[in-house]
């Protein structure tokens, strides 16, 4: 663990960035203002200026600002985000417009930083909210699959121990903001999507920079909903990571290889016209696959059905996607933080 070498932690600046307020901005700045440690402060960075009916309706005190960035694309305005907090402010904590925390994760972040004092980029788990219905439950339940979300799938779920990770998602990710002020330390600004993970690639592999995941700063974040929604996000995700694949030289053969099991099962009933039981039998051990790891994890009925859902149809919206870029399609506008199936608060 790291070891005692900074001083105190200092003021705490949680910064969020959309494009429009939906009603999930409701349900934040209340489980913030639940928060048993009060000493933080909240930065809203929206495309514009917000309708006052709606700041009246969420109730602001003077903890929160609303700091407009103007339309930009995501990685701008985390960037933007970043040189807004106020100047005493000593950290950053990104967390997604549709997340919000337990009522003790700030009072845990001041007790992490007090206690290890040398840490400089950490978070934890945004799994998702107990009360979801069913469709964004399904999507959850593959996001924290190994089979649905690969070794990412830790993001999503519980741990039971700190551990060091290579990236963490901007949903939950607190930064010291020192960190800002190294060469090239801002987020990429000419990637549309997944910037969050290639700033912490790189603050690894540049500066040396340790990421730590804490069991105790977990909050609960929404997913997308099935069907729509869901398919429109994986579909992206699944062209932004061919388009990362075809970019390098030479080709990384550990990028192909995750990109292989979606790719594989979106050519399936292709397949099954010359191979069938090649594909019965690879079909049979996929879901066997999906029935031991809920198992393993003792998921109710009601959840195995769900996942036996879910991690297909994500698998071939993602998959989807891979084709899509693999066969020429060009670059695409990808703005993740546009959410259409929410309403204004």
């Amino acid at each position: 663990m790291p070891g005692p070498t900074d001083p105190a932690a200092g003021p705490i600046e949680i910064c969020v960035i959309f494009a429009d307020p939906t009603f999930y901005l409701t349900e934040q700045v209340r489980a913030l203002k639940a928060q048993t440690d009060p000493g933080f402060r909240v930065l809203y960075c929206p495309d514009s200026e917000i309708p006052g009916s709606i700041l009246h309706s969420l109730l602001l005190d003077g903890r929160f600002r609303v700091v407009p960035s103007g339309k930009a694309s995501i990685p701008v305005k985390r960037n933007f985000a970043a040189r807004n907090i106020l100047p005493d402010s000593k950290w950053v904590a990104y967390m997604d417009d549709d997340a919000f925390p337990p009522a003790d994760w700030m009072a845990n972040l001041k007790a992490r930083l007090k206690q290890d004092p040398g840490l400089e980029i950490l978070g934890g788990p945004s799994i998702a909210p107990l009360e979801a219905g069913w469709k964004e439950k399904a999507v959850g339940l593959a996001r924290e699959s190994f089979l649905g979300f690969g070794k990412r799938s830790r993001w999503s779920r519980p741990i039971k121990k700190a551990e060091t990770v290579r990236e963490l998602p901007t949903s939950n990710l607190v930064i010291r903001r020192s960190c800002f002020e190294l060469a090239d330390a801002f987020f990429n600004e000419n990637m549309p999507i997944g910037e969050d993970m290639e700033w912490c690639r790189r603050m690894g592999s540049r500066h040396g920079k340790v990421i730590w995941m804490f069991p105790e700063l977990f909050i609960y974040n929404h997913s997308r909903p099935l069907f729509g929604p869901s398919f429109l996000q994986f579909f992206r995700y699944g062209h932004h990571r061919m388009e990362i694949a075809l970019s390098q030289r030479p080709l990384n053969a550990s990028e192909l290889f995750v990109a292989l099991p979606p790719l594989g099962f979106t050519v399936l009933p292709v397949l099954v016209l010359f191979l069938p039981s090649l594909v019965l039998t690879l079909l049979a051990v996929y879901f066997a696959w999906i029935l031991a790891e809920g198992l393993g994890r003792g998921k109710s009925i009601q959840d195995h059905l769900l996942r036996f859902l879910s991690i297909p149809f994500l698998h071939i919206s993602y998959g989807s996607g891979l084709w899509a870029r693999l066969l020429g399609g060009g670059k695409m506008d990808l703005k993740t933080y546009v959410r259409p199936e929410t309403r204004n608060p």
